[in-house]
């Protein structure tokens, strides 16, 4: 009876969080602190008021499923809801403290019935799980620290209606997820320290008697920042979590981890040199389940052969997508990417190593030539593919004879138009069929 109000006020939120304003998080919260929830979330915030002893300074969850500074959710599944309350206050020193304040409905009213302080400067993000199979779902927050990457992770339980803490760690990333497959949920951290050059990732487990450490492996240390962690599986059907990894200017990697040997791994961290070079790669592309099958594929970058003397960023690249079971990667397939216009292109299989292309960005054109391996040089035209406004294309298709339309959307036209090679296979339907407009689940929408 609760969730109504509950999911209008999380849906004002969400309009701010979603915005391309670029608003400061302190200018947002001040936002969000002004109107006052209606109906049962009134209620909700009056009683917390009346634990504070006044007006109370909200504070928002910056990521995950839950971005309320109020938050509804049934832990002991007996029919009635829990709500978590997160708030701010100032120590003595001035010192921000961050409040997780547990509130429940008792005899028809609500009451605040448990507070623990902590000291962080903001939500980070919440998630709940039964982590110690008891029935009772944990309520797992993640703490901002002083730095975009330094978080602190708590787990609470619920115990004769007041919270309990059960843990708290550092992390950089973490995930939930039954890694070893025995039916239990197990915590992994993943913690970069910047300065030491080191990242760590840990392997959790909670019991009745407290925490149970089940391992740990090295990451790569000379990243930079962590995409939010996917739990996926291997080729092989094992539970996996990958995490995408900014390397600088270097690009980016992908870090894997798994179960094996009754501990946890990263089999592409080398200790040698204190990297992961396997999957290292100058693109932002993310990894992806590119065809659709519950594995997460791997994208391995290979530049193009030059045409002539190009910078970096001119440089065109040939993408494979890869999948990993344990030991070995097998390619699920091989594609141009083109983040800029909004398309990618499946290789032929004969066409791998025999091929170049030339971007004319100006006009939205890719243009593929045959490569010469021998001679180093370029050869006839395989393929010319480009890109219109819809209105453009209407007026001028006239003008372009042999050109097929191959996709269209709510603003452009792709159209491409067939070479004519007597040593490549140039199978219209194959490559007609092997276009595809991107969606988000391809990656990054840039190049």
């Amino acid at each position: 009876m609760f969730k109504k109000s509950l999911a209008f006020f999380i849906s004002i939120i969400l309009c701010f969080s979603i915005s391309g304003c670029n608003f400061s998080s302190t200018k947002v919260d001040e936002m969000l602190n002004a109107p006052k929830p209606s109906g049962d979330l009134y209620n909700i915030q009056t009683a917390l008021e009346k634990y504070v002893g006044g007006s109370v300074d909200l504070r928002y969850p910056r990521s995950g499923e839950y971005r309320s500074a109020f938050v509804l959710q049934d832990l002991d599944k007996d029919g009635t809801d829990e709500a978590f309350a997160f708030y701010s206050t100032k120590n003595d020193d001035n010192t921000t403290l961050m409040h997780i304040n547990m509130i429940n409905y008792i005899d028809g009213k609500w009451v605040s019935s448990s507070d623990i302080q902590m000291q962080s400067s903001g939500v980070d993000c919440i998630k709940f799980n039964d982590l110690d199979g008891d029935g009772i779902m944990e309520i797992v927050v993640g703490w901002n620290k002083y730095s975009t990457l330094d978080h602190q992770l708590t787990v609470f339980s619920m115990n004769s209606g007041k919270l309990i803490q059960r843990m708290l760690e550092n992390y950089s990333a973490f995930s939930l997820c039954d890694i070893n497959n025995d039916s239990i949920t197990e915590i992994i951290t993943v913690y970069l320290n910047t300065v030491e050059e080191s990242s760590m990732a840990k392997a959790f487990v909670l019991d009745k008697s407290g925490v149970v450490d089940r391992g740990s492996c090295m990451l790569d240390g000379t990243v930079s920042s962590y995409n939010e962690p996917v739990v996926s599986k291997l080729s092989t059907g094992q539970t996996a979590v990958y995490i995408d990894a900014t390397k600088g200017t270097a690009g980016m990697i992908t870090e894997l981890i798994y179960w094996k040997n009754d501990g946890i791994t990263s089999p592409f961290y080398d200790a040698i040199t204190n990297e992961n070079i396997t999957t290292q790669r100058t693109s932002t592309t993310c990894s992806t389940d590119f065809d659709g099958d519950g594995t997460l594929d791997i994208p391995f970058m290979e530049a193009l052969p030059s045409v002539a003397s190009t910078s970096d960023s001119d440089k065109a690249y040939m993408t494979y997508w890869k999948e990993y079971d344990g030991r070995t990667f097998s390619n699920v397939a091989v594609t141009v990417m083109n983040y800029v216009d909004g398309y990618y292109l499946e290789i032929p299989s004969d066409w791998v190593d025999k091929f170049t292309l030339v971007r004319k960005l100006d006009s939205k054109q890719r243009i593929f030539y045959r490569w010469n391996r021998k001679t180093k040089s370029v050869c006839e035209e395989l393929l010319r593919i480009q890109v219109f406004t819809i209105n453009d294309w209407e007026n001028t298709k006239a003008n372009y004879d042999n050109f097929l339309e191959v996709a269209r959307d709510q603003t452009y036209v792709y159209v491409m138009k067939l070479g004519d090679s007597s040593v490549l296979t140039l199978d219209q339907q194959t490559i007609t069929n092997g276009f595809h407009l991107l969606d988000a689940s391809k990656g990054e929408t840039h190049n």
